[in-house]
């Protein structure tokens, strides 16, 4: 019997004229409308592969610019370590060009009074082995009394070939 005033209850709900929460017959399911598809799932997984490549390539192009500002400013103190010893020395006619064939004296040696060449030597051999590919080179040019240097840092720019940096001085 108590099925059947189920029932009953249910006919009356029915045909009362109170509104029915039932979804309408055209809708979807109920159960079909909860979640995400895999279809949106795939997409935002495909989205966020790509933010985190576009950062990895951001984070590698920051990388290599910070690396290249890095051997730029080597260089600029390695021609600015040079200046600084050629001009500390007063004596105008010592000479400070590129070393060719002079070789840098041992470091108890080094700590008296090395020649100009021989601080010219170990500045190459610091360029050297500082620098990737690194070449030191001093020109010096007379106008009366005085001497021009120009000071050439190069060195070897990964993906970017050869890089300089120039500094002059007038002593």
């Amino acid at each position: 019997m108590i099925s059947h005033d189920v029932s009953a209850l249910l006919r009356d709900n029915r045909d009362s004229s109170t509104p029915q929460c039932a979804m309408p017959a055209n809708s979807p399911s109920f159960h079909n409308t909860r979640g995400f598809t895999l279809a949106e799932t795939a997409g935002a997984l495909l989205m966020l592969a790509v933010a985190i490549l576009g950062i990895a390539a951001l984070h590698l192009e920051n990388r290599e610019i910070h690396d290249t500002l890095d051997l730029h400013d080597r260089a600029s103190a390695l021609a600015a370590e040079m200046s600084g010893k050629i001009s500390a020395n007063k004596d105008t006619k010592a000479r400070y060009e590129t070393a060719v064939g002079i070789v840098c004296p041992p470091e108890k040696v080094r700590t008296r009074a090395a020649t100009p060449l021989q601080e010219v030597a170990c500045w190459q051999d610091k360029v050297a082995a500082q620098l990737p590919s690194g070449t030191g080179r001093i020109g010096r040019e007379s106008n009366g009394g005085q001497s021009d240097y120009t000071i050439t840092v190069s060195w070897s720019q990964p993906g970017a070939g050869t890089a300089s940096f120039v500094e002059r001085l007038a002593h």
